[in-house]
């Protein structure tokens, strides 16, 4: 992530991942803006995005996932809680 606006607040700042945050005005949303090295084929990581469902299995303390607007195949908003 080259350039981050002064709207996002720094979570992580490591060699091998970057995570900002911010919450959105008017809204009860957080949004959240990460970087990070993954050794895996390309097509693995996008695949997660597919199972968007599944996250709550895969990732601490998230109960609940979502896709509230699809842009493309890969691409889109999503909503974790």
């Amino acid at each position: 992530i080259e350039t981050v606006s002064k709207d996002w607040t720094m979570h992580v700042n490591e060699r091998s991942r970057k995570v900002y945050y911010k919450y959105e005005e008017g809204l009860k949303l957080m949004s959240c803006l990460s970087e990070a090295v993954v050794e895996a084929p390309l097509i693995h990581v996008i695949s997660l995005f597919g199972e968007i469902d599944m996250f709550k299995d895969w990732f601490p303390n998230v109960t609940q996932c979502g896709i509230l607007k699809t842009v493309s195949n890969y691409r889109g908003l999503y909503q974790c809680q």
